[in-house]
């Protein structure tokens, strides 16, 4: 749970901190006083909805709640919450979840992260996910589950992975070449560390993204204040499509690779350390479903890339609450200035035309990918407009789908997702 009174509410949990009885039984089986004394602290905080009318019309106030009678226990009265370390990580079985805090304030940062395995009871598809709270207000926000209604919501093989929520595609994770998370994949938390100015965690990803050789992501607290969370991805192709994303239900100001998120009058800025030549974008979470749940007032930060480097592509983001202090970028860079070329019609069904700049031509090469990064087509550039007939290099119409369009010289690289239809 953070500071601001919401769970890390990973998987079909609910996000709003609330009395749970079995707390009282875990203290006396485990003779672990400090679950009594948490679950006291919560109950005092929940008392007045707890004793208003009609119980039973409010979901979290259930058939567990006579439990609270039977199990209550005054274990741990003398403690506090000093006589508990900061940061946590648990692996075991099908869980891997931690947890670091600044401090123990109602305004501290804390972060909560996962591993673990998509492929069991109530999961979702959120493996190295987390959430981020500061100042008192939650920024990196899990939209958790959807309604248990939903057909085939429990089919764990198949129709479950379709709903928004559940899947990768809405959590604050990796999402590698449009593809969704392996389910049977178990991420472990592989390397921990806690001192008093610095904390350091890291999930090792591999199975979960087996497009790769191997993928981790690393959490870390500097000096109790700020975030950092670093993703290596190592043996992916070429151009295969790479997000990072976070859901969040701040407002969102965009300032190339820095974004600052305002709520309540609070600001957490945030940048993109590495890779340097990218930026972030905001990217819709409607469902496009009317069935699932809108997810209104929230939206998508996210870095949108395609893998540069077949070796190790790195993704650092800091996060620094209480700072809305934003870089004055020049422009300068060739790549800032030129990101992309103008491309019609897309999608396309036989020509697609490029509308080439005049000081690429003469020095550049387009080259066409498909989603695995596999090269279909490729030709110098010798006049202003680049125009592809559809077909690989042996002069075979290539499969409907998505591919990347790449345009290289020794100074510029500049990228087009383009979509052919049949």
């Amino acid at each position: 749970a953070g500071p601001t009174g919401l769970y890390f509410n990973y998987g079909d949990s609910k996000k709003t901190l609330y009395y749970s009885p079995v707390l009282f039984w875990m203290a006396h089986e485990f003779e672990e006083p400090g679950y009594a004394w948490f679950e006291r602290l919560t109950i005092r905080r929940d008392l007045a909805r707890m004793r208003l009318h009609d119980l039973m019309n409010d979901d979290t106030l259930d058939r567990f709640l006579a439990l609270l009678a039977a199990w209550y226990s005054n274990a741990g009265q003398n403690l506090s919450h000093d006589d508990f370390a900061l940061d946590v990580a648990i692996s075991s079985g099908e869980t891997a979840v931690g947890a670091m805090h600044s401090s123990w304030d109602d305004n501290a940062v804390y972060l909560g992260f996962k591993g673990g395995i998509p492929h069991t009871n109530h999961a979702h598809m959120d493996i190295g996910s987390f959430v981020l709270d500061a100042e008192g207000e939650r920024w990196a926000y899990d939209l958790s589950g959807d309604s248990y209604d939903l057909s085939g919501y429990f089919d764990f093989d198949n129709k479950r992975w379709d709903y928004y929520r559940l899947n990768n595609y809405s959590h604050n994770t990796l999402t590698l070449n449009y593809e969704k998370q392996a389910i049977h994949g178990f991420a472990d938390i592989t390397d921990f560390y806690s001192s008093q100015n610095y904390a350091y965690a890291s999930v090792d990803m591999s199975a979960t993204y087996p497009l790769t050789s191997k993928t981790t992501r690393a959490f870390e607290m500097k000096d109790r204040e700020r975030i950092v969370i670093t993703d290596n991805i190592e043996q992916i192709n070429e151009f295969t499509p790479i997000r990072w994303q976070m859901v969040t239900d701040a407002t969102i100001e965009l300032n190339e690779s820095e974004a600052l998120l305002r709520k309540n009058g609070k600001v957490m800025k945030v940048k993109i350390n590495q890779p340097d030549d990218v930026v972030f974008s905001v990217i819709s979470t409607d469902p496009g479903d009317e069935k699932q749940k809108s997810n209104e007032g929230t939206e998508m930060l996210a870095i949108e890339y395609y893998a540069k480097d077949l070796a190790t592509n790195t993704i650092s983001v800091e996060f620094i609450p209480n700072d809305s202090t934003l870089t004055q970028f020049t422009g300068s860079s060739s790549l800032t200035a030129q990101k992309s070329v103008e491309v019609f019609p897309n999608p396309f069904t036989s020509i697609l035309h490029v509308k080439i700049p005049e000081t690429f031509v003469g020095s550049s090469t387009c080259s066409i990918y498909d989603v695995t990064g596999r090269m279909v087509y490729s030709s110098k550039i010798n006049d202003s407009e680049f125009i592809w007939n559809g077909k690989n290099s042996s002069g075979i119409e290539v499969n409907p789908g998505v591919y990347m369009l790449h345009i290289k010289n020794q100074h510029i690289n500049i990228t087009n997702t383009i979509i052919k239809r049949r």
